[in-house]
């Protein structure tokens, strides 16, 4: 049981090493394709939801609309959009996984989880 906890607690070793010195120079080497990738995406959407911003402001302040056509024109407007979150969420998750394994390849856990188990605040 002691072991197991030991486990756990080297989880928490791995977060602090990344924020370690060394960690801090990997972090200076160029981005890996998945961090490219999730850059452009960021972009793209970014720029998509400015021009979903853009949009609904002017619905919003169209003095021509009821509050009620407001609504609507606003939630069909989202509609459209509503894809595009979709596609960044998706996009995001599948980059955030690839980047962290490429973070963690790095990282010998063998020997956070050694040190951890021979911690003996651990123990």
């Amino acid at each position: 049981m002691i072991r197991l906890l030991g486990l756990g607690a080297a989880l928490p070793l791995v977060l602090i090493s990344l924020a370690s010195p060394a960690a801090a120079r990997v972090q200076d080497t160029p981005p890996s394709a998945a961090e490219a990738r999730l850059e452009a995406a960021s972009s793209a959407f970014e720029a998509r939801m400015e021009e979903f911003g853009k949009r609904a402001e002017a619905l919003s302040e169209d003095p021509s609309l009821s509050e009620t056509q407001r609504g609507s024109r606003i939630a069909a407007l989202w509609s459209e959009y509503a894809p595009d979150v979709a596609a960044f969420t998706t996009e995001t998750a599948k980059h955030a996984g690839e980047m962290a394994a490429e973070a963690l390849k790095n990282i010998d856990v063998d020997t956070l989880v050694a040190d951890a188990l021979n911690d003996p605040e651990v123990k």
